[in-house]
């Protein structure tokens, strides 16, 4: 006869019974072979038992489930919640019998053995055949006295299909009492709206094709532990208020001679189990429609960076088809190096944030064309048992947003232009009052043929083309749409270059020029035109204020400082000791074609510089007290290189 392979959880002393029992090879009809036992206490009676007898141990019975060829699981803890745990997490092709069985099916075992002990007295001793019988009687009692005590609902039908047991259990789910049922043959009626043939009824007479086609949509399998057994699961929608999903199992009743003599069903009621499946599929399913329609992008990674959520706005913002990137890539490969180095930066400090979390930063996505693709990102690391699992994050395209705004700062441009025409137009025909009182001069200079005279002339038409060439290109920044041409530089390389061109002006100003530049900051990524410009402006116009208004010569100090702030970017800070400003002359100090340097200044100077420090991303602020000086802050963001940007 096979051995059935079987494990054990607890290791109290009921597992020694059940041990010496396996041992002892009973019951006979159902051989049994241990190969593993599982409890919390490493010294229960049990473990150390197995131990000895070289039986494979675990403080966890979920270990258990990965034994090879395992077919039951006794369950010997008495709490009935775990009982109902490891039913759930069991492997399918496992059967359960849980403490209450065990303790049934133990005493039917002992009762085995003394019916067996009790034929051999009755060979040897026939004196003693009363007592035997009145012993077996009261064994016979026990046993019936399990089956209706048992809190597994059971019913045993015999040969001729009447119900010869039908349990307090059995009761309590069917809602039919044993008196009503013991006698018939209704044992089809509390399940059934039709009366129709059982499992149970099928085992009596040996009719194993009708059992397959009658119950082939049950989920209709062999019993591993019985042998001739059948299991199956199905909802009954006429038992109970709201139907009950059950697992039953019918096996054959044999005599000594293998002649079927009944059959015996028991059933568990799982419809709790099934009820909480259901509300789970149904919240995962309310998530995944969530994450599936957000308007934003969603992307989920696991430990190791692979994508394993990409929802239908990450699709549309990234180009990639979900079965082109969930399980296939991970988040480095829709990222450049230096984005991958700012996110991994930022999750793990507090400059976006608290730690472990990202709210609102704007980097750019490499979308399926590896073209980057501006977006909010915002996102948080996942943790179970304070271990990193993943990430998941949010994103929004800022394509559009950044054309709406790029659309209204130029209609702005464009407005502020147009309301001040008439101001370019009287500072145009100043210049060319200049430029004919230059070509007056020429003239006359060549009539007299006196050269000294010609060039006179001559600086004063070249001064007044410079004055218009300076508005062109001011005008030309300030209206047009401009990308910033991202380069590496090294800020204080920059600023010397332009202190170098200044130098020449401050002399003849008188104007002392003091440089201040942090040692050692790294290259960043600026457009080196622009912020070359922006500096120029800012110097010049700091070395204007210093020779305004009647400023000694000699005394006016202009200094330039770069410095790099915590959260990273750069710093330039032109200070000067002059003039200063009252607030009226600082609330319109950027308002265009405004000027306190007469027909010296075009009045854009410091609308374009504020104009390309912001198409950085930065700001241009200044504080300045009358009569004491100005101090003006052009602050860079940090910005990391893009793939398509030069080193």
């Amino acid at each position: 006869m096979r051995k059935i392979n079987v494990a054990i959880i607890g290791g109290g002393s009921g597992s020694l019974a059940i041990m010496d029992m396996i041992s002892r090879q009973r019951p006979r009809k159902l051989q049994m072979h241990l190969v593993g036992i599982a409890d919390i206490n490493p010294e229960a009676a049990g473990i150390k038992k197995a131990r000895l007898s070289n039986i494979y141990t675990s403080f966890d019975y979920h270990d258990l489930f990965n034994i090879p060829k395992l077919e039951l699981i006794i369950e010997l803890t008495g709490d009935p919640k775990v009982s109902l745990t490891i039913q759930h997490e069991k492997p399918d092709h496992v059967q359960l019998m849980d403490h209450r069985m065990a303790r049934l099916f133990w005493d039917l075992n002992r009762l085995d053995d003394e019916q067996l002990h009790a034929d051999k007295e009755i060979k040897k001793r026939s004196h003693e055949l009363r007592a035997s019988e009145e012993e077996g009687l009261r064994q016979k009692k026990t046993a019936e006295g399990i089956i209706y005590g048992s809190p597994i609902p059971m019913l045993v039908i015999d040969k001729n299909h009447k119900i010869a047991y039908w349990n307090r259990a059995c009761e309590k789910l069917t809602g039919f009492s044993s008196e009503e049922m013991i006698g018939t043959d209704r044992q089809w009626e509390p399940f059934y709206a039709q009366k129709r043939t059982t499992l149970a009824d099928l085992l009596i007479e040996g009719d194993t094709d009708t059992i397959k086609d009658l119950y082939k949509d049950m989920k209709l399998r062999r019993s591993a532990m019985v042998e001739e057994a059948y299991e199956a699961e199905h909802f009954f929608p006429h038992l109970g208020p709201k139907g009950t999903h059950l697992y039953f199992n019918a096996a054959p009743i044999k005599d000594d001679q293998g002649n079927i003599q009944g059959a015996i069903v028991t059933y568990q009621d799982f419809s709790e189990r099934v009820l909480m499946t259901q509300q789970i599929k149904r919240r995962e399913a309310f998530v995944q429609n969530l994450i599936q329609n957000s308007i934003d992008g969603i992307i989920a990674t696991g430990p190791k960076g692979n994508i394993r959520i990409f929802n239908s706005g990450a699709v549309r913002i990234l180009g990639y088809a979900p079965d082109e990137i969930t399980g296939k890539m991970t988040y480095p490969e829709i990222l450049s190096e230096e984005t991958g180095q700012a996110i991994r930066e930022s999750f793990y400090s507090n400059k976006h944030g608290p730690e472990g979390k990202i709210i609102n930063m704007e980097v750019n996505l490499l979308n399926k064309a590896k073209e980057p693709i501006p977006v909010r990102f915002s996102g948080t690391l996942l943790y179970e048992q304070e271990k990193e699992v993943g990430s998941v994050v949010f994103i929004q395209d800022l394509r559009e947003v950044h054309k709406l705004q790029k659309e209204k700062e130029l209609a702005q441009r464009m407005a502020a232009i147009g309301s001040t025409v008439a101001g370019v137009a009287h500072y145009i025909k100043n210049i060319l009052t200049g430029l004919q009182g230059g070509a007056y001069v020429i003239n006359s200079a060549l009539s007299k043929k006196d050269l000294g005279l010609v060039l006179k002339g001559w600086d004063m038409v070249e001064r007044n083309i410079g004055q218009i060439g300076a508005i062109v290109n001011d005008m030309l920044t300030y209206s047009g749409q401009r990308t910033p041409d991202y380069q590496k530089i090294n800020p204080n390389e920059l600023a010397s270059e332009v202190l170098e061109l200044m130098e020449e002006k401050a002399r003849i100003a008188g104007v002392t020029l003091v440089r201040n530049l942090q040692p050692g900051i790294p290259k960043v990524s600026i457009d080196r035109m622009g912020i070359h410009n922006c500096l120029l402006n800012l110097i010049s116009n700091a070395i204007d204020s210093c020779t305004l208004e009647g400023i000694v010569k000699g005394k006016g100090i202009v200094t330039v400082k770069t410095d790099r702030p915590s959260d990273g970017g750069i710093r330039f800070i032109i200070s000067d000791n002059g003039t200063g400003m009252d607030e009226k002359t600082q609330k319109k100090l950027f308002r265009d074609f405004f000027t306190t340097k007469g027909y010296k200044g075009s009045g854009l100077g410091l609308p374009v510089t504020k104009k390309i420090a912001e198409e950085h991303g930065g700001t241009l602020t200044f504080e300045s007290t009358l009569g004491r000086g100005t101090v003006f802050t052009l602050m860079l963001p940090e910005r990391y290189r893009q793939e398509s940007e030069p080193w």
